[in-house]
């Protein structure tokens, strides 16, 4: 599984909503996964995650930091657990967030 990609799980607390509001502390930049989705690239030394873009409008570069970013969660979504060779590599109900607007 992609490590960079923001999710949640059944194994973690539930938010009480599933979309909310972000104002990044770094610039995001336009970018695209190992599968050719369109993404954008939150990069510190400490932290990096490429959050998918879901919308019609047409994407920009850069959202510079401090942009407000509307974020939202995909629906549930279970992986294939058909070659876990046992219990403890099976993967869990998740939810991927993606960037749903920006407000510049």
């Amino acid at each position: 599984m992609n490590k960079k990609k923001a999710f949640i799980s059944e194994r973690h607390p539930l938010p009480p909503m599933s979309m909310g509001y972000w104002l990044p502390d770094a610039p995001l930049l336009k970018w695209h996964d190992d599968q050719g989705r369109l993404c954008y690239r939150y990069y510190k030394a400490e932290k990096e995650l490429l959050i998918e873009y879901n919308n019609f409008a047409k994407p920009i570069f850069t959202l510079a930091e401090q942009t407000l970013v509307h974020v939202s969660l995909y629906p549930w979504w279970t992986p294939s657990n058909e070659l876990a060779r046992d219990a403890a590599s099976i993967v869990e109900r998740r939810c991927y967030l993606y960037i749903a607007e920006w407000y510049v």
